[in-house]
């Protein structure tokens, strides 16, 4: 790798992640084939009880029409996910948190006409922006309404990496960095496509079969049609300080760097795998940033999370370039 495709990031970190490199020209390379791979140590997820039925009919989901055995696995702040059956096929079906829509699921009986097309514009907007989507790190999109808000998801069989911590789950040496390899090509090809998740965090990492894998998309934009920082939702606690700050807000659009909030947000989250702390973008220019990073072990891997980790968007590092050091650091 050419240092020269680092030179936005500070001395320091630049001297840091040269170190980095240097090391990991002696590693053997296992190509692309740790993307996909999965981790050892994750639970199953417990099944909920799959005691409602679903009668969807052709024009409601064409392909999916049929009698669904359907149970309940949880609900977050947009929407509620069962896990629904039918012979050997199993689908997470995903509706508004509202309870019009979990009595579709439940009984059978759609919302009206007026009530469907207040959400369906939420819908639609995260279906449009990801349905031709694929890379082995996002979860995928396998159908969608155009009726009634229904996005129908791949079932993550292991739940999410907020679900596995409470499970007891913790990374063995080497695992923080290949989750941060994996997941930062995803944003890498998210990224490519015009695109910005917006809300990284453990409870939008799930894990399907032992690999993990961004979802929860009801957070993403397009920088292709009219796009506002301000307008992605955001959690405290893991926002980009561009999502605090006007003035960095307004650095970040005028230079075309709104999509490196995603690489802030993983950065955090690695943080979190590796500490058990955060750096909401409100305190990252403070010396609680130095005093937490110390508390990653790896230097190399520390080197690479403050990286991402850069308070001001244009020195901190693009996804390609996370992912190319990350990359680097597992071998890829």
């Amino acid at each position: 790798m050419d240092p020269g495709s680092i030179l936005l990031v500070s001395s320091a970190t630049a001297s840091s992640l040269l170190m980095i490199y240097t090391a990991s020209r002696s590693r053997p390379r296992r190509g692309r084939r740790l993307l996909g791979a999965p981790l050892e140590g994750f639970k199953p997820l417990a099944r909920p009880s799959l005691d409602k039925t679903f009668r969807v009919q052709e024009e409601l989901l064409p392909g999916y029409e049929g009698e669904w055995r359907c149970g309940l696995l949880g609900c977050g702040g947009w929407g509620c996910t069962y896990l629904c059956t039918q012979d050997s096929v199993e689908a997470a079906f995903k509706v508004p948190n509202r309870r019009e829509y979990r009595e579709m699921i439940e009984t059978s009986i759609p919302p009206t006409i007026l009530e469907a097309e207040k959400a369906m514009e939420d819908v639609a907007r995260e279906a449009e922006a990801i349905g031709g989507l694929r890379h082995p790190h996002l979860l995928r999109l396998l159908a969608y309404s155009r009726h009634v808000p229904l996005l129908v998801y791949e079932y993550a069989d292991m739940g999410t990496l907020a679900h596995q911590q409470g499970q007891g789950w913790s990374p063995r040496p080497g695992d923080v960095a290949l989750i941060g390899y994996q997941l930062a090509d995803a944003l890498r090809y998210i990224h490519s496509r015009g695109l910005i998740h917006g809300d990284i965090k453990p409870s939008n990492v799930l894990i399907s079969q032992g690999v993990v894998k961004l979802g929860d998309f009801s957070s993403i934009s397009s920088l292709l049609g009219k796009f506002s920082i301000t307008g992605i939702r955001s959690t405290p606690g893991w926002r980009a300080p561009e999502q605090v700050y006007s003035d960095l807000r307004r650095l970040s659009a005028e230079r075309g760097l709104e999509n490196r909030i995603d690489v802030y947000q993983l950065g955090n989250l690695l943080l979190y795998l590796e500490t058990g702390a955060t750096l909401d973008g409100e305190h990252a220019s403070t010396r609680k940033r130095q005093e937490v990073l110390k508390r990653i072990r790896d230097r190399e891997l520390r080197g690479i999370v403050q990286a991402m980790l850069e308070p001001d968007p244009a020195r901190r590092l693009s996804s390609e370039e996370a992912a190319r050091l990350l990359g680097e650091l597992v071998g890829a």
